[in-house]
């Protein structure tokens, strides 16, 4: 059996959430550049490709939420098994 040190585990969890963030930015300046697109194309077309993004976005949020919370998850319970 292999053991992780628990500064090691912090400085992975704390990298994850990190890139977390960072991706979590990278959408806010998607979206940003979606809304654009979509006030200069008013298309019937354009806003179904427009809501397509939009959807892909909010998936990709639930996602990065989810790993969020399991990662702080995983931390909690680290934590604990590091007391015991």
């Amino acid at each position: 059996m292999s053991y992780t040190s628990v500064p090691h585990l912090s400085t992975e969890h704390q990298e994850w959430l990190k890139a977390l963030d960072f991706y979590d930015n990278e959408l806010d300046i998607l979206e940003k550049r979606l809304a654009e697109v979509a006030s200069k194309n008013t298309g019937i077309e354009a806003m179904k490709a427009v809501e397509h993004f939009q959807n892909q976005f909010i998936i990709q949020r639930n996602t990065i939420d989810e790993l969020q919370h399991n990662i702080n998850e995983h931390v909690h319970k680290a934590m604990l098994d590091a007391k015991d």
